[in-house]
């Protein structure tokens, strides 16, 4: 019960945080943070500990989040196109769907990616794809969670606004822990033995390729 409050209490911060939509990659690493905190059972002061994770990669994840909004805006524009067409091309639609689940997936380990190891932007992204796709099972879990509302708009509609308030309050954050309870068991693998004690900053040596690591 006290996690599902913490969790809320974070999911507000990244709510709030996210409103200039520029610092919606910092907001999110900060979350995963908060996340990987309550997986390791060392979750603190979660203002301040929310806080420090969002200054701390703020710098790094700011052009991360342009490369984010400017691949949806690009992808929307031409889904949005397509739909528009009396007669779409049923080929390129599909093309364009799966480029989406694509970009959901590596972004869905860049984040917990930058909030975990200390690595440059390219490296980051290197090691979310290989991961994504090393990982298929927990990489389609994490996309369904991270797109639910817009799959509910999309698929069922109706229900969209009995969820979206419930959403709103703590699903955000409940599905990036979901997520990070899974992708904390994927990266464990790869931090040295001395850094996966709690109270030290998590790093990783990119001693094979396609591994996180510090480049």
């Amino acid at each position: 019960m006290g996690n599902l409050f913490y969790m809320a209490i974070v999911n507000i911060l990244w709510i709030v945080c996210c409103l200039p939509v520029f610092t919606i990659g910092a907001s999110t690493a900060a979350m995963y943070t908060s996340a990987f905190k309550i997986i390791r059972g060392k979750e603190g002061r979660l203002t301040d500990e929310f806080f420090t994770a969002f200054r701390r990669n703020f710098r790094q994840a700011l052009p991360i989040t342009v490369i984010m909004l400017f691949t949806a805006a690009l992808l929307a524009t031409g889904i949005v196109g397509l739909r528009g067409m009396e007669q779409p091309n049923s080929i390129l639609y599909g093309i364009l769907i799966v480029l989406c689940v694509a970009a959901v997936a590596i972004f869905s380990y860049v984040y917990p990616l930058l909030a975990l190891f200390d690595n440059t932007t390219p490296v980051l992204f290197n090691n979310a794809w290989r991961l994504a796709l090393a990982n298929l099972p927990v990489t389609m879990m994490c996309v369904i969670l991270n797109s639910f509302l817009l799959l509910l708009l999309y698929t069922i509609p109706g229900a969209f606004a009995y969820v979206v308030g419930p959403w709103i309050v703590f699903g955000f954050a409940l599905a990036h822990l979901i997520d990070a309870i899974y992708l904390y068991k994927i990266f464990e693998k790869y931090m040295p033995e001395e850094e996966k004690e709690p109270d030290e900053t998590e790093e990783a040596d990119q001693s094979t390729a396609g591994t996180p690591g510090r480049s």
